[in-house]
């Protein structure tokens, strides 16, 4: 466990040092495939966390950070990424989330600000936004 985090440190401080500049949100993204193909799921997480705190909020950021949430056993952690890869369009996130998450007739919530209900073929997702104050609504049909 120790060389591993040795390693991810390694990286990290390296992309940093060697590049001179803050890594972009895609530095990170490719950094956290690496890790992911690498079967370093904790690492993976981390970095795919980070490149979207840095902005890089797409349907493979979220998709990819599921999968290594799932092999963590972070399972709510993989249904909300789920959710959110397929809101963005996903076809195999959206089949996925269906297959692995829902129970019929629940309410879950796992993340800070984020709730999820799900009745028949629909999940309903709640985000709050604390900074903007911003309450957002979205249905994702099976």
């Amino acid at each position: 466990m120790t060389k591993y985090l040795f390693a991810f440190i390694f990286s990290i401080s390296s992309l940093l040092s060697f590049s001179q500049k803050k890594p972009t949100s895609i530095d990170l993204y490719n950094l956290g495939v690496s890790y992911l193909g690498k079967n370093e799921f904790r690492a993976a997480d981390s970095l795919f966390t980070l490149a979207l705190e840095s902005g890089a909020e797409f349907r493979d950021t979220y998709f990819n950070r599921a999968l290594a949430r799932k092999k963590l056993g972070n399972t709510c952690g993989f249904c909300v990424d789920m959710i959110s890869a397929a809101e963005l369009g996903d076809k195999e996130a959206n089949a996925a989330f269906w297959k692995y998450c829902p129970q019929l007739d629940s309410i879950f919530t796992c993340q800070k600000n984020i709730r999820v209900a799900i009745k028949d073929t629909q999940a309903t997702i709640i985000s709050f936004h604390s900074k903007s104050n911003i309450k957002e609504v979205s249905v994702l049909q099976h």
